[in-house]
C-alpha cells in the first residue's frame, strides 16, 4: 500500500499544476503489474504530465515506483542473501520542433537504498526523402553511485556513455524497415555488488558460496565496450492484420555475443483494440572470465554471475491492448494484458533450466 499511497500523493500534487497549464496538457496515471509462477512479482505505478509551452515546444515529467518482490534466479545464483528491489524514477524532458527536424533532451534520476543513477539524453531527429524516412541520433551519459546492501561503508561508481543512430524508411505503402546501431562504453565499477565467488568445486544444486570455503566478492573488468545492431521489418497484410520481424545482434570486448529474434503477428479487430501474438528468442555466449567453478581464484577477473554465462531464453506471448474514450472530448482509459510461457536455461547451471507462466496487466487513465 505505501506504493499506491505515494503515487496518489504525487498525482494529487501535480493535478493543480496540470489544470492551470495550457489547454492541451495531458495528465496520465497508471499501474503496471506482472506476476510469474516462479514467485516473481513486479509492480510499477506511474504518473506522467506533459504540456506544450509554445506551438512547437513541449515539456513533460514522469514519476514511477518500480518494485520487484522475491529474488530471481540471477540473484540466488550470485548472492549470499536474497534482496528485494524497490526503486524510484523521476524523468523530466523537453522537445522543440524546427522545420523538418527536432531537438530534445531528457534527464532521469533513479534511486534505490544502495544505488543512485543520473542519466542525461539528447535526441536529434530529421525527416528525409520528402518525409518517407526519419533519421535519429541519440547520445546519452549515465553516472552511477553504487552501494552494497547492509554495508554502509561500501561505495563505488561507474559511468556509461553511448550513442544510438537509427534510420526508419518506408518501403512502400504497406511496409517499413528500421535500422539501428548503438555503441556504449562503460567504465568504473562494473561488478555485481551482491555477487560473490568461491574457490572449490560445487554441485549444480548449490548457489553462491553455499558449498565452498573461500568466498570473496566477484571482480569483473573495469571497462566494457559494447556494440548492438537492430533490424526491424513490418508489413501490413490487410487493413487489420500486420506482421513484423525484429533481429538484434550484440557483441562486446568481454567476448560476449548474443542474438535476439522477435517475430509477431498483430490484429486490430476494432478501432483502438490490438491483439498480438509474439515470440522472443534470446541466445547468449559467456564472458571470458566466467566459469561454473574455480579450483582457485584467478589473479584478476572472475565471476559466477549467470547473466554473463552462456544462456538462452524463449517466450511465446499473447498481448491485448485497448483504448476507450470515456467522453468526447474527455479522458481516455487505456487497458492492456499479456500472458506468456517462458523457458530459460543457463547451460552451466543444470538445475536452472526452467519454465514459467507469466501474466501482466497495465492500466492508464489520461486526461
Amino acid at each position: 500500500m505505501p506504493v499506491l499511497r505515494a503515487t496518489l500523493i504525487f498525482a494529487l500534487a501535480i493535478w493543480p499544476l496540470a489544470r492551470n497549464a495550457v489547454s492541451a496538457q495531458q495528465v496520465a496515471a497508471g499501474m503496471y503489474a506482472e506476476s510469474a509462477n516462479d514467485e516473481t512479482m513486479h509492480l510499477m505505478p506511474r504518473v506522467r504530465v506533459s504540456a506544450p509551452i509554445a506551438q512547437t515546444t513541449e515539456v513533460g515529467a514522469a514519476y514511477a515506483l518500480d518494485v520487484i518482490s522475491h529474488a530471481s534466479i540471477d540473484i540466488r545464483s550470485t548472492s549470499l542473501r536474497v534482496v528485494d528491489t524497490r526503486q524510484q524514477l523521476l524523468d523530466a524532458g523537453a522537445s522543440h520542433r524546427f522545420a523538418g527536424w527536432s531537438l530534445g533532451g531528457r534527464y532521469r534520476l533513479t534511486t534505490q537504498p544502495d544505488y543512485t543513477s543520473h542519466t542525461g539524453v539528447l535526441s536529434f531527429e530529421t525527416d528525409l526523402a520528402e518525409g518517407s524516412a526519419v533519421a535519429a541520433l541519440t547520445p546519452y551519459l549515465r553516472l552511477n553511485d553504487i552501494g552494497r546492501s547492509g554495508e554502509s561503508t561500501f561505495s563505488r561508481s561507474s559511468r556509461m556513455f553511448g550513442v544510438r543512430a537509427g534510420l526508419k524508411q518506408l518501403l512502400d505503402r504497406k511496409s517499413y524497415a528500421q535500422l539501428v546501431y548503438e555503441v556504449q562504453y562503460a567504465g568504473g565499477y562494473l561488478s555485481n555488488p551482491e555477487g560473490f565467488v568461491g574457490a572449490g568445486e560445487r554441485s549444480n544444486t548449490d548457489f553462491g558460496c553455499a558449498s565452498v570455503i573461500v568466498c570473496v566478492p566477484e571482480h569483473k573488468p573495469d571497462s566494457r565496450l559494447q556494440h548492438a545492431f537492430l533490424l526491424v521489418l513490418r508489413r501490413a497484410l490487410s487493413q487489420t492484420i500486420s506482421i513484423g520481424l525484429g533481429y538484434r545482434f550484440y557483441l562486446d570486448d568481454w567476448s560476449m555475443m548474443s542474438h535476439t529474434l522477435e517475430p509477431d503477428v498483430a490484429w486490430a479487430p476494432l478501432d483502438g483494440m490490438l491483439l498480438r501474438l509474439r515470440y522472443r528468442g534470446y541466445f547468449q555466449s559467456g564472458a571470458e572470465f566466467f566459469a561454473r567453478s574455480f579450483a582457485q581464484l584467478p589473479e584478476r577477473d572472475f565471476s559466477w554471475d549467470p547473466r554473463v554465462s552462456p544462456l538462452h531464453t524463449h517466450r511465446l506471448g499473447l498481448d491485448f491492448d485497448n483504448t476507450w474514450r470515456l467522453s468526447s472530448p474527455g479522458p481516455q482509459l487505456h487497458l492492456g494484458a499479456s500472458v506468456g510461457l517462458r523457458f530459460y536455461s543457463y547451460r552451466d547451471f543444470g538445475e536452472s533450466a526452467r519454465r514459467s507462466l507469466d501474466g501482466t496487466l497495465w492500466a492508464m487513465l489520461a486526461f
